[in-house]
Parts: C-alpha cells; structure tokens; sequence
C-alpha cells in the first residue's frame, strides 16, 4: 500500500482528465493519448487497437511462468453530467457515470507498480530506486551522502548486481540565526499577541530553498498558522496535500509582521 499511497496523486490526476472529458463508444482517441502518456517510460509492449481505441501493454518476467490479465473499460456513458464537481465532464451528453475513468487510472497505477518489482514473482530487467534525505546538519548530511553510496554498492555487490549510485545535491539545512530569531520572536510578540506567537520546541523535516539564504546572510524563517477555524489542525490536510485549505482571514496578521520585521531591522520604531 506504500508504493501505491506513493503515485495516487498521479492516479487521481489521471482519473479527474479523464472524467473532464470522457468519450464514448469505440473510437476513444483522447483517452488512449492519456493512457499512453501514463504509461510512459514503463518496459512495456504497446499494441494499439486497429478498430477500436484499446491499449494493450504487456510485462514480461524474468523467467516462465502463469501470465495475468489485467482489464479496464475506457468508454463513457451519453449522460448529461449535473454533479456540480470541479472536473465535472466537459463534453455534452457524455459522463463518465459508471467509473470507467476510475477503471483506467487503477489498471495504469497497478502497470507502474509492477514495473516497480514491487509484487511477487516479478523480476524486471532493471528497477530505479529514488530516496529523499532529510538532516539538521551539513555534517549530518554529509555523513548521509557517504553512507548511503557505500551501502547501495555493497548490496548491489552482494548480489552481484550492477548499480548507478548517485547523490544529488539538494537544498541546505535551513538553520534560523540566533539573533535574527530573537529579533522575531519580540516583534511577533508585541504585535499578535504572545499567546499566538508559538517557538517550535523541535525541528522538522521540511525541504526549503530558503536555506540558500541563510548560507550568506543572517536569517530566521517563521511559520504562518492559517488553518481554517472549523478545521482541527493536528488532523487537517498538511501543505501540499490536494485538500490542503488555508483560512485567508490571517493576511492582515501576516502583512503586518513582515512590514513590522523589515521596518525594526531598517531602524524604525513600531507604533
């Protein structure tokens, strides 16, 4: 379920295009463009239907054995769509009313995850491998970077496999300055309120170029609070989840700390 949990904002992408714009019958030249864009730089073998929009793609293992067969309808229905949804269908007098955009997306999700080696008796010619590294420290990061190349080899080596190990740089450690948070945390206070001004008791993992910053000037990076009110903000969609929703009713609170914090390090008093 991780790997799958993994690309299902892929997949729901997916399924929304095509439910915006669904077609119908056997002559279905959109929704075959989707689906093999989808499938894309996945090892398979492509046929296209002669008389009909169809795709067929097959794996094939490393080794003989039972083959599987995997199917989706693609075809809409002529409904007149009236839900109301964001990505409600486009198209006049078609929907895709009995899921059939949800069949495609699913059978495209279940084709990448068998390119992933993630099920059983499955051996791909090659797997790619992609890890992202979190650290509160250049030095912590660096170690990392050693680390985790001479652990890849290794295992490739034990298996006598063969590996193209690489370590992309990404964004420094974000590390606030003493000083400058300081200096934030007293502007913050005297203009919100100290009961809304909360210093973060632990570090957190996220991955932000404002470190790029803080490499060449003194710099403190602060979080805006805006969860909607009806909304509990230990169970609320986090940023960059599809359903994230943030309540706008902070801006004024947000606009005046930053004009405060420009306007105490230029020098001038807060009225």
């Amino acid at each position: 379920m991780f790997e799958a949990a993994v690309i299902r904002s892929d997949l729901v992408a997916l399924r929304r295009a095509l439910h915006r714009e669904p077609e119908i019958g056997l002559d279905l030249p959109l929704t075959q463009a989707r689906v093999l864009a989808a499938l894309d730089g996945l090892p398979l073998e492509i046929t296209l239907g002669r008389e009909l929009s169809s795709v067929v793609a097959v794996l094939r293992g490393g080794r003989p054995g039972p083959a599987v067969l995997l199917r989706a309808d693609m075809d809409a229905l002529p409904v007149q769509e009236t839900s109301g949804l964001p990505y409600a269908s486009r198209i006049p007098g078609a929907m895709h009313a009995c899921g059939h955009d949800l069949h495609t997306a699913a059978l495209v999700g279940a084709a990448r995850l068998f390119h992933a080696g993630t099920t059983d008796s499955v051996i791909p010619d090659e797997a790619e491998f992609a890890a992202t590294v979190r650290s509160f420290s250049r030095e912590s990061r660096e170690r990392v970077r050693e680390e985790s190349l001479r652990v890849v080899r290794g295992i490739a080596a034990a298996h006598g496999l063969e590996v193209d190990a690489e370590f992309r740089e990404g964004y420094p450690v974000t590390v606030n300055d003493p000083a400058e948070t300081a200096f934030a945390v007293s502007v913050a206070r005297e203009l919100v309120g100290a009961e809304r001004c909360v210093e973060m008791p632990h570090a957190i993992t996220g991955s932000e170029d404002f470190g790029l910053l803080g490499e060449h000037v003194p710099s403190a990076y602060l979080m805006l609070g805006a969860c909607p009110p009806e909304l509990d903000p230990f169970t609320a969609a986090y940023n960059h989840s599809p359903v994230a929703a943030f309540d706008d009713s902070v801006l004024d609170a947000a606009a005046a700390l930053l004009a405060a914090l420009a306007m105490g390090r230029l020098g001038f008093r807060r009225t």
